[in-house]
């Protein structure tokens, strides 16, 4: 894990790496490392979810020289998230590291990212993110998923999530079967209504009044 100083050495390190190299690298920067350096809502994040533009191979060395000099896993700066952006996504300059520019994605383009991923991990960071943008119904916030992600990729799945998540917000917590855990799995809310029952069952007014139990 990385706190948020260590995230900053890296980068700066990052910067000089690459000045070394006499090659100029510009990431995008999201998930994460995002609610750590921008919105400081984090303490840690176990990496920096980018996107590089092309060329991409100085990019990769220079992150791994840096591993090597701090004693990180290679990965520590990886671009597996540009599989989710869909067009270029907005963003503007954050930070310049020598021959590293750092730019950050929107906050609403953050939000968006992960009530698409619907993960259970992600539950915290969406509700910051509902109380940081002002979001006061579930509408609002699919309205901002449809803005980014095409409305075919989008299923009751992601609906439910930002429902859960919302629910979260107002209750100032969520109870542990309304996890995003059980939102994204091949399962999902899909299954039987014998697996509902099972797994919602007598748990709390929310679910009794989504089920009807």
């Amino acid at each position: 894990m990385m706190t948020r100083d260590e995230l900053l050495q890296a980068l700066q390190l990052l910067g000089h790496r690459l000045a070394e190299r006499g090659g100029h690298a510009d990431i995008v920067i999201a998930g994460g490392a995002w609610m750590v350096l921008l919105l400081g809502s984090r303490g840690v994040t176990k990496d920096i979810d980018t996107y590089f533009a092309p060329p991409t191979d100085p990019v990769h060395e220079a992150v791994q020289a840096v591993a090597n000099e701090l004693g990180r896993p290679g990965d520590w700066l990886n671009d597996g998230i540009k599989g989710l952006f869909f067009g270029t996504p907005p963003q503007e300059l954050w930070a310049n590291y020598e021959d590293l520019s750092v730019y950050a994605v929107t906050a609403d383009y953050v939000l968006a990212l992960k009530i698409y991923a619907a993960r259970n991990e992600d539950q915290a960071d969406v509700q910051t993110l509902i109380r940081h943008l002002g979001i006061q119904s579930v509408d609002d916030a699919l309205n901002i998923v449809e803005r980014y992600i095409p409305k075919t990729l989008l299923t009751s799945k992601h609906t439910y999530f930002a429902e859960a998540c919302m629910e979260g917000v107002a209750n100032g917590a969520l109870c542990p079967p309304h996890s995003g855990r059980r939102l994204a799995t091949s399962r999902g809310w899909n299954g039987s209504a014998a697996y509902r029952t099972r797994q919602f069952s007598g748990c709390c007014n929310w679910c009794s009044n989504r089920f009807n139990f």
